[in-house]
């Protein structure tokens, strides 16, 4: 029988009751515009992580998923929750989801499971997923890791061969395959690797024998250069001297004003003499020109472009050049040429004190 207590405790609930539907009743009333429709069931369903069919891109994750990630990985041995991380890996995998896989059988290979030959897997694994994402490097590691703890692991000795390969070492990738084939001297794979590391290591010593010799010539033609300019007296500057690259020495700093890359624009020829590009500029015309290749013992009658020059005629480029007064800027003389007598010099040559020795420009 209830009590007077439990009476009242019903009759407030009923009233409580009442005036909630009162309260929903007076709402105003509008259809539900945010829910599942025909059109679009499929793509409202598709975002709720527990029943997504086609998942994230590489790389990607949601806070419900790494949620429903951690429920999963909660509980267990470290055994059986890198078990768990390699099925996981290899579904990305499978998926060629190749981050999210290597990022699977890591976290795996983190649970310091006991099991030798999950752990042997779970480093193979890693090492196709780094492979497939062209790191090589790391492919390697993993697949050395996995035979540190199976030497016999085939799986692991092949892609340590096409990473090694990958890579140029070949050297490396020969000792892979010869270990193999102490194990499977008839193996035909393997046969084929060793004999794709040989070739590959014979055409890469034979370049590398062409590379040494290409820059040792190039190291003796530029000593040489700098031995010509050196005995000429050719004091040559930098346009900026703050520019200055304080870690080059001194012939390479001279030689860089001389050459574009590698290439030097002021070079020897057969006879020893220096050829140089010099420049002419024709300020009363507002002109220039440029001789590129100026043999030093030619004379400036010799490239005569039929304007007086105010410097010898019969002079050789050598001769001049050697002159101390002379600052050749970043490798190529200029000369200022000048109609003879004409307004332009008087003025041009009473700037400069009335003198008329030859002043190369950059």
């Amino acid at each position: 029988m209830a009590t007077a207590n439990q009476t009242k405790a019903a009759k407030l609930a009923q009233d409580l009751d009442a005036k909630i539907d009162d309260f929903v009743d007076s709402l105003p009333k509008k259809l539900y515009t945010d829910g599942l429709t025909e059109e679009n069931w499929e793509e409202e369903i598709e975002k709720i992580p527990a029943f997504m069919t086609k998942g994230f891109e590489d790389g990607v994750t949601s806070t419900a998923i790494e949620a429903l990630q951690a429920l999963k990985y909660d509980e267990g041995t470290p055994e059986e929750i890198a078990l768990s991380y390699k099925d996981d890996g290899n579904d990305c995998f499978k998926k060629k989801k190749y981050k999210m896989a290597a990022k699977a059988y890591k976290e795996g290979l983190k649970q310091g499971a006991k099991d030798g030959k999950l752990n042997a897997i779970l480093y193979t694994n890693k090492a196709a997923a780094e492979y497939h994402l062209g790191n090589y490097r790391s492919s390697l590691k993993d697949a050395m890791e996995a035979l540190k703890i199976r030497p016999d692991h085939v799986k692991a000795l092949l892609r340590c061969i096409e990473c090694s390969l990958k890579l140029e070492l070949y050297s490396s990738a020969i000792q892979w395959c010869d270990q193999g084939l102490k194990e499977k001297p008839t193996d035909v794979m393997l046969q084929e690797y060793r004999s794709k590391a040989e070739k590959a290591q014979k055409i890469f010593e034979k370049e590398k024998r062409k590379r040494i010799l290409q820059e040792k010539k190039e190291r003796a033609q530029k000593q040489k250069l700098l031995q010509a300019l050196k005995e000429r007296n050719v004091n040559l500057v930098h346009g900026n001297d703050d520019n200055d690259d304080g870690d080059l020495s001194e012939d390479d700093k001279m030689f860089s004003m001389l050459a574009e890359g590698n290439n030097p624009v002021v070079y020897l020829d057969e006879e020893g003499a220096l050829i140089w590009p010099v420049r002419f500029m024709y300020p009363e015309h507002a002109t220039t020109e440029l001789i590129e290749a100026f043999n030093e013992n030619t004379s400036f009658e010799d490239h005569d472009t039929q304007r007086l020059l105010k410097v010898n005629p019969h002079k050789t480029l050598r001769n001049i050049l050697s002159d101390s007064r002379l600052r050749i800027l970043l490798g190529t003389p200029a000369f200022i040429v000048l109609v003879d007598g004409s307004e332009y010099e008087k003025v041009l040559l009473q700037k400069h004190n009335n003198s008329k020795t030859c002043v190369t420009y950059g």
